[in-house]
């Protein structure tokens, strides 16, 4: 495992937010993506709770509008979000542009 403090990670479709929940607790900052206001405001008021210092944006990972900053060491998608998205060429182009 690498070491994650202080690497700036995104989580894009980050839907039920357990990477960038797990991704926060080993040390990094992290920035989570869903297209779901729903996913984005229920994964806040985790993180509120819990006092945890997470970025949320509502962005479609297609086009990654909205980040705060578009600087990260790793972009981590799960296998999950392969079936959501038609076009994964497009997707990792987003990623990679932004």
């Amino acid at each position: 495992m690498p070491v994650l403090e202080g690497k700036r990670i995104l989580v894009p479709s980050s839907g039920d937010n357990h990477a960038a929940f797990a991704f926060h607790l080993l040390g990094a900052q992290v920035v989570s993506t869903d297209i779901s206001q729903r996913q984005i405001d229920h994964a806040k008021d985790i993180a509120a709770k819990h006092g945890w210092s997470i970025e949320f944006a509502v962005s479609d990972t297609m086009t990654l509008t909205n980040l705060p900053d578009s600087s990260f060491d790793m972009v981590y998608t799960s296998n999950g979000v392969f079936v959501w998205i038609h076009d994964l060429p497009g997707m990792f182009s987003a990623i990679t542009v932004s």
